[in-house]
């Protein structure tokens, strides 16, 4: 209203952070696969979204990637992890539909300063190949639900508890011996199961 003329900004850009796009193609470790361009950590945003993207490319997690906090798996979407892949998570999982994340020649590492949880059905066909108790807290980590663990069900060096609710069971193999790793200072709460 004061009769100055109209002067246009450079274009700016809006990123949201952590939210998965598979621009480039299905590494986890690719950051122009993410919408802010930095691959997920702890740093900017506590939280992690999988959407099944137009381009139908989903996050492979082929190695150890930087840990995160909470993973958010949209409906449709998955998360595969691979022989080499750790997938390191502090907080917690939601996942819309069931067996989300693939991981039955995967690693993950349950790290949180707080009690955590595994939701049933998180994991296609219950299964899993290796699981690291990182935990800290003294209520460590609970199974909601069925885990078949076919190779290692380990702890970190700090890590405290799992409490297994009677759901937890070692699938050895033919090829494939499933085993528990040293307990000194740890506790597992529950029934384990083991099978041949």
């Amino acid at each position: 209203g004061n009769s100055c003329g109209t002067v246009y900004s450079s274009i700016g850009t809006i990123a949201i952070h952590n939210y998965w796009t598979g621009a480039t193609n299905t590494d986890w470790n690719t950051a122009t696969n993410w919408s802010d361009g930095l691959v997920p950590s702890t740093t900017f945003c506590p939280d992690v979204y999988i959407p099944l993207p137009l381009n139908n490319r989903l996050p492979i997690v082929s190695a150890a990637v930087p840990a995160i906090t909470n993973l958010h798996i949209l409906t449709g979407a998955t998360v595969t992890i691979n022989n080499t892949g750790t997938l390191t998570i502090g907080g917690t999982i939601s996942e819309v539909n069931a067996g989300s994340i693939i991981a039955r020649n995967g690693t993950v590492n349950l790290n949180g300063s707080g009690a955590q949880t595994v939701p049933d059905t998180t994991f296609r066909k219950d299964d899993l190949n290796n699981l690291i108790i990182s935990n800290t807290d003294a209520s460590g980590v609970t199974l909601l639900g069925n885990l078949n663990i076919f190779e290692s069900r380990t702890y970190g060096a700090s890590g405290k508890n799992l409490n297994t609710g009677g759901f937890l069971t070692l699938k050895s193999t033919q090829t494939e011996t499933a085993w528990i790793g040293d307990m000194t200072g740890h506790t597992i709460n529950g029934d384990v199961t083991v099978e041949r």
